[in-house]
């Protein structure tokens, strides 16, 4: 259920992007006929799966995609910082023919992960620096672990989750807009009684309060 979120989305994600790819886990609030509505303009690739862990709705999506391109992945509440969105494209072009050749570690441009409020389930204050969301799909690359910590790896996976051959690049980030509504509180809460999802819910989420984080100008 995106319809509030999922234009702003897909409007910093199709800057850096040839093709988009969405799936929908089975929204009631409009969302979908959305995306039919924009299927032209931002030359939308939409799927239909139900939705049971995020590791799968990715993992999913990755096997619709070719390989040996670059993919990058956003959820619907996110977009990417302003030089993510402009300079991606330069970027690749700079990497040297060789490291595609010859790295054995995945191809990943580590983006920090910022979220623009407090949310005790979402990495409060300081920001992620191993979020494994743009990389190049080569190989046996997939994702790995658990439902909603998962990472990008090959087969076998790496005894150090988080690994590249690339370092990260200043000003390249994702920005987290969550909303604190009610709905999705109880919703969180839920997953207590869950022993599906472990410790990926603590009782203190409903203790959060919409206090915006600042960051630097780099990451407008």
């Amino acid at each position: 259920n995106a319809v509030s979120d999922i234009i702003r989305c897909l409007e910093s994600i199709s800057l850096c992007c040839d093709e988009l790819m969405v799936v929908d886990g089975g929204s009631t609030d409009g969302t979908r006929e959305l995306l039919e509505q924009r299927k032209g303009i931002y030359k939308l690739k939409i799927f239909d799966r139900p939705f049971d862990t995020l590791k799968q709705q990715r993992q999913f999506l990755l096997e619709q995609t070719p390989k040996n391109h670059w993919v990058v992945v956003l959820d619907q509440d996110e977009k990417f910082t302003f030089r993510f969105e402009n300079y991606f494209r330069l970027y690749l072009s700079r990497i040297a023919p060789e490291i595609y050749e010859h790295s054995e570690l995945p191809l990943i441009s580590p983006l920090p992960h910022f979220n623009l409020i407090n949310d005790t389930r979402h990495f409060a204050g300081a920001a992620i620096v191993h979020n494994q969301r743009a990389f190049y799909y080569n190989k046996s690359l997939h994702w790995y672990g658990p439902p909603y910590h998962a990472h990008i790896t090959y087969d076998p996976p790496a005894e150090e989750g988080y690994v590249s051959a690339l370092d990260s690049v200043k000003g390249f980030g994702i920005l987290h807009h969550a909303r604190l509504d009610p709905k999705r509180l109880s919703w969180r809460k839920n997953y207590l009684n869950d022993p599906k999802f472990g410790d990926y819910v603590d009782s203190s989420w409903g203790e959060d309060k919409p206090v915006i984080n600042t960051l630097t100008e780099e990451y407008f």
